[in-house]
């Protein structure tokens, strides 16, 4: 059995343990790969997965969690384990005096973030970038203010970055592991991101960063393995850490973004998505080629949603289309098998919103679908 980078980094602890086995039986266990319908007893207005958990917003704003809490990611103590860490296999309300209207999650489900009404980030679980006054990287249960006053129209995470828009400016925080698009170190407050460009959108990957522009650029910083940023730059090593954010050299012009583990995808006006890097764990899309390259078979999408190692794409009519690793049941199918081309999840309502990681979506009657592993309960079963 393959495992795909992304779930490498689960197996890690594991391993330590002596319990890389038990990780791979659970894992080809613990597989949904057609759609079931979860935590049914809420109206659902947005979710938002981060590989391992998953969280969901109500349509009355109350914010509800499930799978593991091994940093606290879920905002509530729990009791149970899955695998040897904390989780619950039930949504758990999180607990806090604040109002959320827009929710974030980590792709390794460390951390889960929600923004208020007034635009201030609270996070909970392992806070990126934060330490307490002895060194060690803060992690918390309950909903914490973002340090600093800045507050943002939109945020997206990933595991060692947080980075919020507002106003056409990328302010981001946390580590300066693989490029925080700065020269400065770790940063706890948000630091201003290329200050020269307009911005209007952001997707963060596991090595690498891009932005997309108000006129439809798009600029990358961090890693360029797989050639993630689309191209290749003249004597340059992937293994370089890019600082600051590269423009790509196209004519292309984009509306939207994505990233995962060493990919990215990009949305035209038109509805087209081109993807370059390493969509798959098996190379069955475009696997570490540049330049962008048109998605062949693709149907024509108005939101493109990234997981690690697939993609998904959602029609005006609200039909969803998943292509990539299909390792955990992944695309909906029914199957296990990678797809180089997108294939239609069955789901009979229409789909508003989709979180990709595990695949959840919400339908427009306010119910909630998920599919893919449930190794750590992140399918509320």
């Amino acid at each position: 059995m393959t495992i795909p980078r992304v779930a490498q980094v689960l197996l890690i602890p594991l391993m330590l343990a002596g319990c890389e086995e038990l990780f791979v039986e659970k894992l080809e266990e613990d597989i949904e790969p057609t759609p079931v319908r979860v935590a049914t007893s809420l109206r659902v207005a947005e979710v938002q997965s981060g590989g391992n958990h998953t969280c969901a917003r109500t349509t009355n704003d109350q914010v509800w969690c499930w799978g593991s809490n091994e940093h606290g990611a879920l905002g509530s103590a729990t009791s149970e384990t899955c695998v040897g860490f904390p989780c619950s296999r039930d949504p758990l309300r999180v607990m806090s005096s604040q109002t959320f209207t827009q929710l974030a999650a980590t792709q390794s489900g460390s951390r889960s973030c929600g923004l208020t009404q007034t635009g201030e980030p609270w996070c909970w679980g392992y806070l990126a970038g934060e330490q307490d006054g002895s060194g060690v990287l803060v992690t918390t249960q309950t909903p914490r203010r973002a340090p600093g006053s800045r507050t943002f129209a939109r945020l997206v995470i990933n595991d060692l970055l947080n980075c919020g828009l507002v106003d056409s400016q990328l302010w981001c925080w946390g580590s300066n592991d693989f490029g925080n698009g700065t020269s400065s170190q770790n940063s706890a407050e948000p630091l201003r991101i290329a200050d020269s460009l307009p911005i209007a959108d952001v997707a963060i990957g596991w090595v690498h960063r891009c932005l997309l522009t108000t006129d439809g650029r798009i600029a990358c910083w961090g890693s360029n393995w797989y050639s993630a940023f689309g191209f290749e730059i003249p004597g340059g090593d992937p293994a370089t850490r890019y600082n600051s954010p590269v423009l790509m050299p196209t004519e292309l012009r984009f509306t939207q973004l994505i990233a995962g583990s060493s990919y990215t995808c990009a949305l035209t006006a038109m509805g087209q998505t081109y993807c370059w890097g390493a969509l798959s764990a098996s190379g069955a899309s475009n696997g570490g080629q540049t330049p962008p390259r048109l998605l062949a078979g693709a149907p024509t999408f108005t939101r493109l949603y990234g997981g690690p190692e697939h993609a998904c794409g959602l029609t005006a009519s609200g039909e969803l289309h998943c292509w990539g690793s299909n390792l955990v049941g992944e695309l909906g199918d029914g199957s296990t098998a990678d797809r180089s081309t997108p294939a239609r999840v069955k789901i009979a309502a229409a789909i508003i919103q989709v979180s990709a990681n595990p695949v959840c979506a919400v339908t427009v009657d306010a119910n909630l679908y998920c599919w893919g592993s449930n190794l750590t309960g992140q399918l509320a079963r």
